[in-house]
């Protein structure tokens, strides 16, 4: 009788463990929906200007390629605006200025960032 009552004892601790290890097994981490958490940079390929050199007032694409997983993108230049974000903008010239322009572009994933840079020559 009192092995009974001890066999009946184990399988209520083993089926209460069991219910513990499914329920939190279960429960949703409330960064499952994290797109950061699904983001990775594994390499920045190449930085590619369609012109290197310009007049004062034109402009031209420019693009990034990354390998990896909803990679973001920051792009400044030392003079003039970037127009656009994400992989391919357009850069245009300041009417002021002339001379080596400096684009750069960061790309991130994950816990990684990659920094590239190009020269762009605008003309007198």
């Amino acid at each position: 009788m009192i092995k009974n009552v001890f066999h009946f004892m184990n399988k209520k601790i083993v089926l209460f463990a069991l219910c513990v290890f499914i329920f939190l097994g279960c429960n949703k981490n409330e960064n499952d929906n994290d797109p950061e958490r699904d983001s990775y940079l594994t390499h920045f390929e190449s930085l590619k200007a369609e012109q290197d050199t310009l007049k004062r007032g034109e402009s031209t694409v420019i693009k990034a390629v990354a390998i990896g997983k909803n990679i973001k993108y920051s792009w400044t230049a030392s003079e003039g605006p970037i127009l656009g974000e994400g992989p391919e903008v357009k850069y245009v010239t300041s009417p002021c200025c002339y001379g080596n322009i400096t684009i750069t572009c960061i790309a991130s994933g994950g816990n990684e960032s990659v920094t590239k840079s190009l020269i762009i020559y605008v003309l007198l």
